[in-house]
């Protein structure tokens, strides 16, 4: 999520702006006749989202998804963390910064894994699935030559075949450890390691970066056509190596700002449906539908669902990957509740994406986010209240209303 401003609003979204964010923060069916001969659509996935990396979660954290019956926790794949230097990239257990044994076979392997594998294998371990978005640039790629520091993480891959070279390598590495049959999982790998006799959970759904519609994560500005060069690259590799796995849209966020260049939900759908063949490279439409009242999301899930129909591709689901409210914070931002207010809207939300869920092709839903985090931790305003839980993983009244979706 990015600090964003509202501007003034255009004929076509200007209903929409009225129910959206002024200010910052960052995370029964009802069935028409028409489609009466559809199968019934199972409830969709209600997850989590985790603040910060991986290394920042705290036990008690995966405590709790186990306790709430999480469905998907959904965290940043970092590519700068994990390869900071350049080299091969595998999925073996070796890993340099801790001294594992060399890998076999294969040279050696410059990805850390350690911080990823304590999330998934914690997650899995509790019955949760990890549904992880990879993101970002190491300083070593050519694509980051004379960007600002502050931003270069934040430009894609795209500007030489040795950094889509990287990127793809990067990818495939990921599928293949986490992946079915991957190396995480395998007799005596580092999951039965930790834990014994737990069942494993692949990664079979893949997120493809976060909010490229906005140039706070998609520098210097965002391109629908960059963005569908990117997933092309991407789909392409991850797809060779599970032909099952489930390809994620990055979310998107329905007035994004983030600086100059910002491109609205609609349009920004529009443009990249425009790229020839984009809708092969992706399974699922996800949306960061966050607004200050229930209208606000709905809105923004209803522009969506008419740009995908008028491209044609009206079936294809849609994964709502980020959407929340915050429980404090400043009070000139329009989505900053009480926790009674907070817990309202969540109960509120769940509700109708449930219930509209055949209508919209709704899958999945995740919260933003699980715990509440320090300031200096989190991208916006209101962000560092939106947990469910206090940052010392005492439960809100949205925890309560959100294990009624997930254990009732």
């Amino acid at each position: 999520m990015t600090n964003n401003t509202i501007p003034g609003g255009l004929l076509r979204l200007r209903a929409l702006r009225r129910c959206l964010w002024t200010g910052a923060l960052l995370a029964g069916f009802l069935v028409v006749a028409a489609s009466a001969a559809r199968p019934a659509r199972a409830a969709p996935s209600f997850g989590v989202v985790t603040q910060g990396y991986p290394q920042d979660v705290r036990d008690f954290e995966f405590k709790r998804m186990g306790q709430g019956n999480v469905g998907t926790v959904r965290f940043i794949l970092l590519w700068p963390l994990i390869q900071p230097t350049p080299g091969p990239c595998g999925p073996g257990p070796y890993n340099p910064l801790i001294g594992d044994e060399d890998p076999e076979p294969g040279p050696e392997n410059e990805c850390n894994w350690t911080a990823v594998d304590r999330m998934v294998g914690e997650a899995a371990a509790r019955g949760t699935e990890s549904l992880p978005f990879a993101f970002g640039s190491p300083d070593w790629v050519d694509s980051n030559d004379d960007e600002p520091n502050q931003v270069a993480s934040r430009v894609p891959p795209l500007e030489s075949d040795a950094d889509r070279t990287a990127w793809q390598a990067f990818l495939r590495a990921a599928v293949r450890r986490y992946g079915p049959g991957g190396a995480f999982w395998a007799p005596g790998g580092p999951y039965e390691s930790a834990h014994l006799g737990a069942d494993p959970l692949p990664i079979r759904h893949w997120q493809i970066w976060n909010e490229p519609s906005t140039p706070a994560y998609f520098w210097p500005k965002p391109s629908p056509t960059r963005y569908a060069d990117l997933l092309h690259l991407s789909a392409e590799v991850m797809r060779t190596e599970d032909p099952g796995a489930t390809i994620l849209l990055a979310g998107l966020f329905g007035t994004p700002g983030g600086g100059p260049g910002g491109i609205f939900l609609p349009r920004y759908l529009k443009r990249l449906y425009d790229v020839p063949g984009v809708e092969q490279d992706f399974d699922a439409v996800a949306l960061h539908p966050f607004a200050p009242r229930i209208a606000g999301m709905k809105a923004q899930v209803k522009l969506a669902r008419q740009e995908m129909k008028r491209a044609g591709d009206g079936t294809t689901d849609i994964w709502i990957t980020e959407l929340g409210w915050a429980s404090d914070g400043p009070k000139e931002v329009q989505a900053v509740k009480t926790e009674r207010g907070q817990a309202r809207l969540l109960r509120g939300a769940f509700h109708l994406l449930g219930s509209h869920r055949r209508r919209w092709n709704i899958i999945g839903v995740n919260w933003f986010s699980l715990r509440d985090v320090g300031k200096k931790k989190s991208p916006c305003y209101g962000c560092p209240f939106t947990g469910l839980l206090e940052r010392d993983g005492a439960p809100k009244p949205a925890w309560r209303a959100f294990k009624h979706f997930t254990t009732s």
